[in-house]
């Protein structure tokens, strides 16, 4: 959650010149009668009044800029408070209020620097502790937020706002019972904050407990049933427990409620890829609209007029993710960070990554220029960009969770590229081109579907790198037990009510057949009853169905021992636990679509040599789990082979897949080169 640090009006007005005019006294304090009944309008109006007979007058200066930063106007509030600033240099309040409109605009350390100076004046002032720690929270510096909070709730012990923030902050830190003291304590001290149940409810969802965040939600939404902040969040749980929606119903609601807020808007796109019976077309138009609604005039932007020639003969490729850590996108872009040509390209990796972790780390150590980017705004971002001379900008999220497609929207590169991590167009009319294959995207209906240009690469779209101490693959389990398992080891949002359907009709027409069901949501006992009583309204009975919640990585994977079919979900295939169960040697029943989502597993599958797997129906579907049921000395052959068939497939041959990519970039550029050399005299819109 983003903090928008508290600002401080003055109760009265304590800095006037000694010997003040008596009309400039009598207007300061009708301003600030307005000010303090949230008649900013008619306040800022008074304050002009006094500051043109006396233009250096600090406190119509200051409560000038705080309530330009109360407006939105926080480019404003900044000047007009440094102006204060510059006039009477040795007041706390003045520092603590620019450090609030610095915070805004998301210039976080500067805001922190204009703490610190609030805390060398005055040292006791709590508020700047606890404001000073949202800064630092939202540079990722979390034990330093810690601290301030702290150090605020020593200096006034009930401060209800710093115990609410410090939960917030061992929240982040996974501490999540620490959490629960202190927002129960805030609850003490102020039962009517709506922003508590809010962060109650985070603190429930962030374990895994979906059912009891539901709860603490629905406690906010009563107090405040427009939050679209906790409408969001309440989506998100929502579709991980597979109830899609209700979830797209709070998205739009929280859409509805705060028209600007661009993250919710993203997430119902991505929801909307789950729907069985999205029309293409429709979510086409959708995306659209985001672009619409959040992206950025580029006419001007000196994205567009940027030089395409540099001293450096190589081709600059810039990495921009939040998921250059423990995520499904980190195994398709580590080897492919690996195996680039340094002869030829220049890469730089700017991560977004809130929480690095051993993977980043390893990332990071792959060599190339590596920039930690969190908590910079969208425009210093865009300058860093800029700055670097990326020529080939590349999107590794799409509207997945954390993205940055309003840094994207401002056109920071002359050729930008959407790549992994999310399985449906931008909408943004300035991301250029999108990176697939033939398989995921056939030739046709596809192209127009995307703003961007589909670059079709020869093989896989995909580079798959397996963990290395994945365990080794184990015998049929079938061979010694009384039925076949299948599994699928999916999020539950993907299991939509019709998948459930067809796997109840599998389990129903094949004697002894079990399932499991494995996905972090279901570590939530409310979630597990639900999706049981859907398969018995398919006669699936309980004892059919093993639900398994998260589980350790390595044990995760040992998992798939006691597995001998996967079913692939539809419409939205997988992607990573595909993989994952072919490493292990289980092979997975795919059901082809017509859009990305439904059509990844088709190129994972054909890929690695499994076409076969690959079903027309959901009759075949139904038809292809029946036969391999049945087969189990072929089912047994596949297993002990299938490791070895990756091993040398198109989806692991990092050499061949690079080259594809690189000859892709290169072309690109050229195009761009040619393009601007034939415009040079006007702003270019690659």
């Amino acid at each position: 959650m983003k903090h928008r640090n508290k600002i401080r009006k003055h109760p009265q007005i304590k800095s006037l010149n000694k010997k003040p005019m008596q009309i400039l006294q009598q207007w300061m304090l009708e301003a600030v009668r307005h000010h303090q009944s949230g008649y900013f309008q008619e306040a800022v109006s008074i304050y002009g009044r006094v500051l043109a007979e006396k233009p250096d007058h600090a406190d119509a200066l200051h409560l000038s800029g705080v309530a330009a930063h109360q407006t939105g106007r926080h480019e404003t509030a900044v000047q007009l408070i440094q102006k204060a600033i510059d006039v009477s240099p040795q007041i706390p309040m003045f520092y603590y209020n620019l450090g609030a409109a610095c915070h805004a605009l998301d210039k976080y350390e500067a805001a922190i620097r204009h703490y610190q100076k609030a805390l060398s004046l005055n040292p006791g002032y709590a508020e700047v502790y606890s404001n000073m720690g949202n800064s630092f929270k939202s540079l990722g510096k979390i034990e330093d937020a810690v601290a301030s909070y702290k150090e605020a709730i020593r200096l006034k012990p009930d401060f209800a706002d710093a115990y609410n923030n410090l939960g917030t902050a061992y929240n982040c830190l996974h501490h999540y019972q620490d959490a629960l003291v202190c927002f129960r304590k805030t609850l003490e001290l102020n039962p009517e904050c709506v922003e508590v149940f809010h962060n109650i409810g985070n603190a429930y969802k962030d374990q895994g407990q979906l059912s009891e965040a539901v709860l603490w939600y629905q406690k906010a939404l009563a107090l405040q049933p427009g939050h679209p902040e906790v409408y969001n969040n309440l989506g998100h749980v929502l579709q991980s427990q597979g109830k899609v929606r209700e979830a797209l119903s709070c998205f739009e609601t929280a859409v509805k409620q705060k028209p600007g807020y661009a993250a919710a808007h993203s997430n119902l796109l991505f929801g909307l890829n789950y729907r069985q019976d999205e029309d293409p077309v429709s979510l086409f138009q959708r995306h659209l609209a985001w672009d619409i609604q959040h992206g950025f005039d580029t006419i001007n932007s000196p994205g567009n007029r940027q030089s395409v020639q540099g001293h450096d003969d190589r081709i600059h490729i810039g990495y921009l993710s939040p998921d250059f850590r423990q995520h499904s996108v980190a195994y398709f872009i580590e080897p492919v960070l690996k195996a680039h040509d340094p002869g030829r390209f220049k890469v730089t990796c700017y991560s977004d990554t809130f929480d690095p972790d051993e993977v980043t780390r390893r990332i990071k150590g792959i060599g190339w220029q590596w920039r930690d980017v969190f908590g910079i705004s969208d425009a210093g971002l865009f300058d860093l960009i800029q700055t670097d001379g990326v020529h080939i900008l590349i999107d590794l999220a799409g509207h997945t969770a954390n993205n940055r497609l309003k840094v994207f929207a401002r056109k920071p590169a002359p050729v930008q590229v959407a790549y992994l991590g999310y399985p449906n167009t931008t909408g943004l009319r300035t991301m250029d081109y999108r990176i697939t294959d033939g398989m995921a995207d056939p030739p046709g209906e596809a192209d127009a579907l995307h703003t961007e240009k589909l670059i079709r690469l020869s093989g896989s779209f995909l580079c798959y790198q397996p963990s290395d101490d994945a365990p080794e693959v184990s015998e049929l389990p079938a061979l010694k037990s009384h039925g076949i398992t299948f599994a699928s080891f999916n999020n539950r949002t993907k299991i939509t009510e019709t998948v459930i359907h067809i796997w109840a009709t599998i389990l129903n027409l094949i004697p002894g057949a079990r399932l499991i069901l494995k996905s972090r949501a279901l570590a939530d006992p409310e979630t597990c009853q639900e999706l049981i009583k859907q398969f018995e309204v398919h006669h699936v009975n309980s004892d059919q169905l093993e639900l398994i919640g998260f589980l350790p990585f390595q044990s995760h994977l040992a998992l798939y021992h006691r597995v001998d079919v996967a079913l692939d979900t539809f419409p939205y295939n997988g992607t990573t636990t595909t993989c994952e169960a072919l490493w292990m040697g289980v092979p997975v029943i795919g059901l082809a679509g017509n859009t990305h989502a439904s059509r990844v597993g088709v190129s994972l599958l054909t890929s690695v040599g499994l076409g076969s797997f690959i079903a027309g129906s959901v009759d075949d579907y139904i038809q292809k789990a029946i036969t391999l049921s049945q087969d189990l000395p072929m089912l047994s052959s596949v297993r002990s082979r299938l490791r070895e068939m990756m091993r040398d497939s198109p989806l692991m041959d990092a050499k061949s897949m690079i080259h594809s990519l690189e000859q892709a970039y290169e072309s690109i550029w050229t195009n761009c080169r040619n393009q601007q050399q034939r415009t040079s005299d006007y702003p270019s819109k690659f």
